[in-house]
């Protein structure tokens, strides 16, 4: 077994002479190939030096994948190295816009390789920029390629250099992502097996056996094992030598110690207190804690332990606590104490967090899911129209700001563009038609504004929502710091460029009817938001949770129970003419419910998406190919649109 005796610190470096101290170079930038220092501190230099050539084809490389972000770096490094240095990224454009698919021959990237983690890669939004290419994508120092290639003749012996080199070849000779699939090959070679025939090695997968570690034991055979990484004429490879076998190592060692101290200073903590009589009692589950782990209620009146705020709280998130123990107009947990049935009081969020990161457990993760079920509740409740990102709990509200005409400059601008001209060959008369736009046009536009908005108000309103969204586009970005991932807002898939939406509208207005039907059967317990369908018995419904209601009118009836119902005898089946309460036992029509609800989900869904009414459900798709094959005419709403985009600023 190995340890390490320490987390971060500097390695013991050579003694310097008096003429090496004014010198600014550091210790470790002398450090030669083949010497052995101290893995304990994270290098500083990891780059290596890139001669002019290799900097132009790596900026090449980084304007490539932001125009094409759907491609793989892969496609790029090979059409890059075979044209000539004179316009590289001008003449790989032209080749990729022509002919896509025979360069690419279906190389484009997957969301799994969106997910995996890289160093030097992420897929989250800094300073407004994206990163879209990591740098193990791009075109490696001579230096580097060097290195990585001995290193990997001498751990893997057992293959051939021609199977090595080939390996490197397929990843861009980049280390990390060479050495699992050679470890594979080497598992599978009959020169392993006769290797460790006789010597009964195992193979180096792990830094005990790594050929660039050495392992010594300054303090003897029972002391720490500290490691020396051995130098290498590459900078980036020592660091990615130090990043996947030593900080793994440093990490570990310091969070077991790190945990050992927290519970030996507990042990210590709860000691010290029993002997000096200094222990208090939950009053949840009356034990004896000590003054640390006990969290107080906002009134002050009770206290109760760290312990029991943990299991009250996972018992809200994960079984059916949730309504009992959280109060969601407060955004807290209830006051816990058993002698406190009429406080009102709650645990304050700061208490809860520290309460949950005393635990075993990831304290942060749960602490997290608490909020985010919290504000997922307010969001659900405020009943305004939101844009979720399905990936996580964030969610803006879709809100229409209000009609504001465009100015006479844009209006003349878009004249120009629509009678078939450029801006450019025009410019003497912009400035003519935006007089003429002010003096004639402008206020014949205004008040045909003030007459389609009295007159056509819906219409109008419709057709300003659609321009609008015209021009913002599907594509959603999350700003949530942990999520920050695009997506579309109609098929609520990941974002990439380009992105083809395949949900049309024929199948929008089919799963929204689908949803539409689907709701008006189904009740769901205002309590712990379970949903569910009777298809027998009575009309009294008992969720698990405990929460009672009636399936009629859908009202808690867990204080009354069947005295809810109607109690009066009659000789024939129907109303009731003593009172007006519900059925035990009435059956709804639900084909006639299922029929008005798909009706009102047609109509919304037309409303939302400002599609015109009175159109047969299944004829919109046929409609709308019409539309656009019939020789270009247009309909009352088109030329609204065309009005709109006009006029809109």
């Amino acid at each position: 077994m190995f340890s390490l005796p320490f987390s971060r610190g500097r390695p013991r470096l050579p003694h310097q002479s008096s003429s090496q101290v004014g010198n600014s170079v550091l210790p470790t930038e002398e450090l030669k190939k083949g010497s052995w220092v101290l893995a304990q501190s994270q290098p500083t230099d990891v780059r290596d030096h890139l001669d002019q050539d290799l900097q132009d084809l790596n900026q090449c490389l980084a304007l490539l994948a932001e125009v094409f972000p759907d491609v793989q770096s892969e496609v790029f490094r090979e059409m890059l190295l075979n044209v000539s240095k004179e316009s590289r990224v001008e003449v790989v454009t032209e080749y990729l816009l022509k002919d896509k698919g025979k360069w690419v021959r279906g190389r484009y990237k997957t969301q799994e390789d969106e997910k995996k983690s890289k160093p030097g890669q992420t897929s989250r939004m800094s300073d407004r920029k994206r990163i879209v290419m990591s740098y193990q994508e791009t075109f490696r120092s001579a230096a580097y390629r060097q290195a990585v290639k001995a290193a990997l003749y001498s751990e893997f012996k057992g293959l051939s250099h021609a199977s090595i080199k080939a390996v490197l070849a397929e990843h861009n000779s980049s280390y990390s992502d060479s050495r699992p699939v050679l470890q594979r090959l080497s598992s599978k070679s009959w020169r392993f097996y006769l290797t460790n025939l006789w010597s009964k090695k195992a193979i180096a997968d792990d830094v005990i056996n790594h050929p660039l570690i050495n392992w010594q034991a300054p303090y003897g055979e029972e002391g720490p094992r500290i490691p020396y990484l051995r130098q290498t004429d590459s900078r980036e490879l020592n660091h990615e030598l130090y990043e996947a076998f030593i900080a793994p190592l440093i990490r570990t060692s310091d969070e077991k110690r790190m945990k050992k101290d927290n519970v030996l200073a507990r042990e210590l903590n709860e000691a010290e207190a029993a002997k000096h009589d200094a222990l208090f009692e939950c009053e949840c589950c009356y034990s004896s804690v000590v003054f640390e782990e006990l969290a107080a209620c906002s009134s002050g009146d009770h206290l109760v332990c760290f312990q029991c705020v943990r299991y009250t709280l996972n018992e809200a998130l994960f079984g059916q606590g949730w309504a009992k123990t959280v109060d969601i107009n407060k955004m807290a947990i209830q006051c816990l104490a058993s002698s406190a049935d009429g406080c009102n009081a709650c645990i304050p969020n700061e208490i809860v967090k520290r309460a949950l990161m005393t635990g075993s457990s990831d304290g942060i993760a749960t602490y997290r899911q608490f909020t985010d079920r919290i504000a997922q509740h307010n969001l659900d409740q405020c009943n305004a129209p939101l844009l979720r990102c399905p990936f996580c709990p964030y969610a803006e509200v879709d809100e229409t700001p209000e009609f504001e005409m465009a100015g006479p400059q844009s209006i003349s601008n878009r004249l120009i563009t629509l009678c078939g001209y450029s801006k450019g060959s025009l410019v003497g008369l912009v400035d003519l038609s935006a007089i003429i736009v002010v003096m004639f046009l402008l206020p014949t536009l205004h008040i045909a504004v003030w007459i389609l908005s009295v007159l056509c108000g819906t219409s109008f309103g419709l057709s300003h929502k659609r321009i609008l969204r015209q021009r913002i586009g599907l594509r959603f970005q999350c700003r949530s710091p942990d999520c920050e991932i695009a997506s579309c807002s109609v098929c609520l898939v990941r974002w990439q460029d380009p992105h083809i939406c395949y949900e049309t509208a024929k199948k929008s207005l089919r799963h929204a009817i689908e949803a539409a039907t689907t709701a008006v059967v189904k009740r769901t317990c205002p309590r712990c938001n379970t949903s569910f369908v009777k298809s027998t018995g009575c009309n009294k419904l008992v969720c698990p949770c405990g929460y009672s209601m009636c399936y009629i009118c859908r009202s808690p009836i867990g204080q009354e129970g069947y005295a809810h119902f109607c109690q009066h005898f009659r000789l024939s089946a129907g109303r009731c003419q003593e009172c007006d309460r519900c059925d035990l036992y009435k059956v709804e029509d639900e084909e006639l419910i299922i029929k008005k609800a798909a009706e009102q989900a047609e109509r919304d869904w037309r409303a939302k998406q400002g599609q015109p009414a009175g159109i047969d459900k299944l004829g919109l798709v046929k409609e709308q190919v019409l539309r656009g094959s019939n020789g270009g005419r247009w309909d009352f709403d088109d030329v609204l649109d065309g009005f709109m985009d006009l006029v809109l600023a």
